[in-house]
């Protein structure tokens, strides 16, 4: 397990890197056009995976752990989610998109998907950054099915 802030080049996803060029590798030898859409939790949002992921032609839906900058960026969407929760009384889920480049980030601003949730207990709000915005459908039927 991971305890605390890690370095974004030495944790658990340290090898994530060379798995997922061995598993890219033998897909494309069997698949030779397969698109290829690499999903992962924020241990793995590493500028090393991005930017591999980046240069040789597979997507990625990744999370993205929360900061101030973040959070500020993604105020529109909670104050949605959060209007449609108090007109209806029921759970709420809003999505929305915001540009963000994090500091170790060589390549441009990317978009980043927002997906803000209201209920009568508690708000949230989640961050995954995908390489283009045809993911998003897929984001939200994957959250969906996984119950979250």
């Amino acid at each position: 397990m991971r305890h605390g802030r890690t370095s974004p080049y030495l944790d658990v996803a340290h090898h994530a890197g060379a798995i997922l060029a061995l598993l890219v590798r033998r897909l494309r030898q069997a698949w030779p056009d397969v698109k290829i859409v690499f999903r992962g939790d924020s241990g793995f949002c590493r500028p090393l995976i991005l930017n591999w992921c980046d240069r040789h032609d597979v997507d990625y839906i990744i999370g993205i752990a929360g900061n101030k900058r973040l959070a500020k960026l993604a105020l529109d969407i909670d104050y949605a989610s959060a209007i449609r929760f108090e007109k209806t009384w029921e759970k709420q889920r809003v999505f929305g998109f915001i540009k963000y480049a994090a500091g170790s980030w060589k390549k441009r601003r990317r978009q980043v998907i927002v997906k803000s949730e209201t209920s009568g207990v508690w708000s949230s709000s989640r961050r995954c950054a995908p390489p283009s915005r045809r993911h998003v459908s897929r984001y939200r039927h994957s959250t969906r099915s996984a119950g979250r």
